[in-house]
């Protein structure tokens, strides 16, 4: 994501929670790729040229997804076989490369209500009620090929 962003840290902090609660994983380094495609392939190839080891990215994006596949594939290398991607998104464009099997996991976001419940929150809290507690996303982890988790 975007360097020092809340999303970005947000989601980076939660991943790093859940690895080191869950076993022996661990983050080695984080780049910033502002969300986009061209950042994302450019820095890997960064990473590349410089020789650094690395078996897995967790990218937080669609384009940035897209973007480490270019990547891994003009390097000759084959993205969710060399390096395991694991990425948060779910357009089109990542879901064919879900099923290709490009993409390792998939936690799949479903935005499809997210607009009228915010409009809804916003209402809400205009008028003075006090909303519910609410889930705002929705969301699937796809992994093996399209089985949900």
């Amino acid at each position: 994501g975007s360097v020092g962003s809340s999303v970005s840290h947000d989601i980076s902090f939660g991943f790093q929670d859940v690895l080191a609660e869950r076993g022996p994983y661990q983050i080695c380094f984080s780049v910033g790729g502002d969300y986009m495609r061209s950042r994302a392939s450019e820095l890997i190839r960064s990473l590349l040229r410089n020789q650094y080891q690395f078996n897995a990215v967790l990218s937080y994006s669609d384009g940035m997804t897209l973007g480490v596949i270019d990547a891994l594939e003009r390097s000759g290398l084959t993205a969710g076989e060399d390096v395991q991607i694991f990425s948060v998104g779910g357009g089109p464009s990542i879901s064919e490369a879900f099923a290709a099997g490009k993409i390792n996991a998939l936690a799949q976001c479903d935005l499809s209500d997210f607009g009228d419940t915010v409009i809804e929150l916003v209402h809400q809290l205009g008028t003075g009620e006090q909303p519910e507690e609410q889930t705002l996303l929705s969301g699937t982890l796809l992994v093996n090929g399209g089985r949900t988790a």
